[in-house]
């Protein structure tokens, strides 16, 4: 169960959360890396849009926190190649950018936003509402579910909706 400013998420069918860091400044991607490793996150890192397709494709992350300004494949384009492959199609993708592109990051799917600089908080807040905003998405439910169900000896068919988690509504997809 994760809790952040009183809302809650139960992440039970992923006992650990995989975070895959997408930035090509290595001092910035240590620092996030530590602070996400902390709060209980597996860490993986990419430096570019390219890299960061191919290490999804090989282990698949809860949640990509990526720039968007990058040499060799920035953010946008990773973004549209993750909706384009159904494998990754539903991976949440939040920016932590300084870009001004929020607005043509969120009509292209993107499911968060946070501006750098950021504060320990607004980074956590900020991976937790993604984290939360991809375990909402009706897709996704039943494959929890199943995993739930398997880990908990339950037999029998998924209940009809998710269960309430506590999310903010505006984080669900």
């Amino acid at each position: 169960m994760l809790r952040k400013q009183g809302m809650t998420c139960d992440f039970q069918s992923r006992p650990v959360l995989h975070v895959l860091i997408v930035d090509d400044e290595p001092c910035l991607t240590a620092v996030v890396a530590d602070i996400l490793a902390e709060d209980g996150y597996r860490v993986s890192v990419a430096h570019d849009g390219l890299g960061a397709f191919r290490a999804a494709m090989q282990d698949r992350p809860t949640l990509v926190l990526a720039d968007i300004k990058m040499p060799g494949g920035d953010g946008l384009t990773m973004l549209r190649s993750f909706k384009d492959e159904v494998a990754l199609r539903d991976v949440p993708v939040v920016f932590f950018s300084s870009s001004p592109d929020q607005r043509d990051a969120r009509r292209m799917g993107a499911d968060g936003f946070i501006q750098k600089p950021a504060g320990r908080a607004e980074l956590l807040q900020g991976v937790f509402e993604g984290v939360c905003a991809g375990f909402m998405r009706p897709q996704q439910y039943e494959a929890r579910a199943r995993a739930h169900r398997h880990l908990n000896g339950h037999a029998g068919p998924a209940p009809a909706s998710p269960p309430s988690c506590g999310c903010p509504t505006s984080a669900a997809a």
